[in-house]
């Protein structure tokens, strides 16, 4: 896992982060890529009785949590862990990085207060932008290709992050996978036009590139909207 961080925005200073996982590499992958985005690390548990302990007592702004990790006799898992971080610390941003795939999994997570979910196959620079996106307030799934992934219809986020309607045309279309020219031809318009509200879609979305927009859009189910990019009234 290895994420482009030269290319990644480092989060606010001072972010601090609490990592749970049951396996001491997925912990040491994850700080590297935390570390890239100028978080500090400031624990690392196997245990997340242990890992509850050290977000209630440092109150970090970010926990990275596998759900699925397995408790010792007389300890918690990680499910209900995740729920316990959240309730302690309002503000906390919880991301669960996971094997599980499910539909079940992936309610139980954001029931118990999840702001994101990526499962352990994701691409590294996915992951990377799955962070960011949380701190500001962006929903991002990343799962794997073909796999239904956003619970949300896309009319919600599109609103809420004030997309015009030829921004969401442009935001389809890129994550069909046609260039900048091909877009412009689509929508007879010129190509600095289109690099013009690819620029206004950046700035909304918190996005830094097309992959990014192309992701956004295929998991906030835009692509399964009529082609004609229209948002209802």
């Amino acid at each position: 896992m290895r994420p482009n961080l030269e290319a990644s925005p480092k989060l606010k200073r001072g972010t601090r982060a609490v990592l749970i996982d049951l396996h001491p590499l997925w912990l040491d992958i994850v700080e590297r890529s935390l570390d890239g985005l100028g978080v500090e690390v400031v624990g690392k548990f196997t245990s997340p009785a242990r890992g509850l302990a050290a977000v209630e007592e440092t109150s970090p702004e970010l926990l990275v949590i596998d759900i699925e990790t397995r408790r010792s006799e007389g300890e918690i898992d990680g499910l209900a862990c995740l729920r316990s971080a959240v309730e302690h610390t309002p503000a906390l941003k919880a991301v669960v990085f996971s094997s599980g795939q499910s539909d079940d999994v992936i309610a139980e997570a954001f029931d118990a207060g999840a702001a994101a979910y990526v499962v352990k196959t994701v691409q590294p620079d996915d992951f990377v932008s799955a962070i960011r996106q949380v701190f500001t307030q962006s929903m991002h799934f990343a799962v794997m290709p073909g796999r239904s992934s956003s619970p949300k219809p896309a009319l919600q986020p599109a609103k809420a992050h004030d997309l015009t309607n030829r921004e969401v045309e442009i935001l389809q279309l890129v994550a069909e996978g046609l260039k900048n020219t091909q877009v412009a031809q689509r929508l007879v318009v010129t190509e600095q036009t289109v690099k013009f509200h690819l620029s206004n879609i950046y700035r909304k979305l918190g996005l830094s590139n097309r992959t990014e927009a192309s992701r956004w859009a295929q998991l906030h189910g835009l692509l399964q909207h009529d082609r004609d990019g229209r948002l209802a009234s």
